[in-house]
């Protein structure tokens, strides 16, 4: 079973049919890095929160990360340091699932 080692209540299936709501949001992997950080000062401005990238808000499609490349991926762990002053506390964690197209991802 996929699940969270930072918070074990984030299962895939979880992550996939929750609803968005104050403390859970997820994200298109197809974004900008900058285009969360509206999101990540939020959560740094409240109790905190867990964002997932790879699942699309709108269509709760499992795209997965890995086709957006390595260096796209390295600007979203850094989009905290990057885009929010002062620099939230944060962590960053990777699921093996298998996407939409059946791939590992």
């Amino acid at each position: 079973m996929v699940k969270s080692s930072i918070n074990p209540i984030l299962t895939l299936d979880y992550m996939i049919n929750e609803d968005e709501n104050k403390i859970f949001d997820r994200k298109s992997a197809q974004l900008k890095p900058s285009d969360i950080a509206d999101e990540i000062s939020a959560y740094a401005n409240a109790d905190g929160g867990t964002i997932i990238f790879g699942i699309s808000d709108k269509t709760r499609r499992l795209e997965g990360i890995n086709a957006v490349g390595a260096e796209k991926i390295n600007n979203f762990i850094n989009a905290p340091m990057d885009c929010c002053n002062p620099t939230p506390e944060y962590q960053e964690e990777f699921l093996d699932i298998e996407n939409a197209e059946g791939l590992a991802d």
